[in-house]
């Protein structure tokens, strides 16, 4: 299984997003606690609308990628904040936490909400059929997409995590992960 992480461009080129390739370990099952690693720095969140590949794809049109998402959920990717010197610190255990799966259907692209704690919230409502698309072709023109791959499309807006906080994922209004960060 691969997790592939589409961070926007921090930039204001035209590279579009930026591209991780996270270990399988990485990956955070439902509603389980995030333990923050102990190292100096602070961390950050955004919000991530997942879309679990449902079938084998190489150099996949985008015209047909909808029909190799096979499940969407809510999902958050947690990394160290800016100006850490290693980049590997990026793909800790527990990095990119996952909600349960709403079945895809091909023709609406779900709306993901995100909150932490009280104070900050998100709504990630520019995912759309064709971002998704163009994520899924760009993938498969450089691997072989496989079931079970993960991509998961972050959004722009980041905010800190501290031990403490609680994060919650929606899909459609419906809560589908909540996060205890540790």
């Amino acid at each position: 299984m691969k997790i592939l992480v589409f961070l926007p461009s921090e930039s204001d080129s035209e590279s579009g997003s930026q591209v991780w390739l996270y270990a399988d370990s990485s990956l955070m099952g439902t509603n389980r606690a995030l333990f923050l690693p102990d190292i100096s720095c602070a961390f950050h969140s955004c919000a991530a609308l997942v879309a679990r590949i449902g079938r084998l794809g190489k150099s996949i049109m985008p015209q047909y990628a909808p029909r190799y998402c096979d499940a969407f959920t809510a999902g958050f990717v947690t990394m160290p904040a800016e100006g850490v010197a290693n980049p590997l610190l990026r793909c800790f255990d527990g990095a990119v936490a996952c909600g349960q799966w709403v079945s895809a259907n091909g023709t609406t692209m779900p709306t993901l909400e995100a909150h932490c704690g009280n104070t900050v919230s998100a709504t990630h409502g520019n995912t759309t059929w064709h971002t998704v698309a163009q994520a899924v072709t760009a993938a498969s023109q450089q691997m072989t997409l496989k079931t079970g791959d993960l991509l998961c499309l972050a959004g722009n807006e980041r905010f800190h995590v501290h031990a403490g906080d609680v994060l919650h994922g929606l899909i459609d209004g419906t809560e589908v992960l909540t996060v205890r960060v540790k």
